[in-house]
């Protein structure tokens, strides 16, 4: 009767052990996979970045070739899950306060017309407000 306890103590103790091997494999599997997937989000992350300083750069010529050099040149990006990418690009040059609303629908116009390698991302062309005192 006394072994036949220690018989159930010993494969109780095995049966914890062996579960705890699993356990401790699982979670390495896991860790694996999820290093995998960041690995991948970091070489979207790399793509995107690469063309979206092209966009900016490309948005300087076209403003160059308007007159504006020299501008200030923001974009921001919203990112939703299975939705494409918006962009707002907020545009500040001093000169650009006196256009009046023709000219920068004008210029917007022509920025739309500017090509990004991921055509289903949306932009929004924002022009910056300065208060004069």
């Amino acid at each position: 009767m006394r072994k036949e306890k220690k018989c159930v103590i010993i494969e109780k103790k095995c049966l914890t052990v062996t579960l705890l091997f699993i356990a401790v494999i699982l979670f390495c599997v896991k860790g694996t996979v999820m290093s995998r997937e960041k690995d991948g989000d970091l070489a979207d992350r790399q793509y995107y970045r690469a063309i979206e300083n092209e966009y900016i750069g490309e948005i300087r010529e076209v403003l160059a070739e308007y007159g504006y050099k020299n501008c200030g040149i923001t974009m921001t990006k919203v990112t939703e899950k299975d939705m494409p990418n918006e962009y707002t690009v907020l545009i500040h040059h001093k000169r650009l306060q006196s256009l009046d609303k023709t000219g920068r629908e004008s210029i917007k116009t022509e920025l739309s017309g500017v090509g990004f390698p991921e055509e289903e991302s949306r932009f929004s062309y924002v022009f910056l407000e300065l208060e004069n005192d």
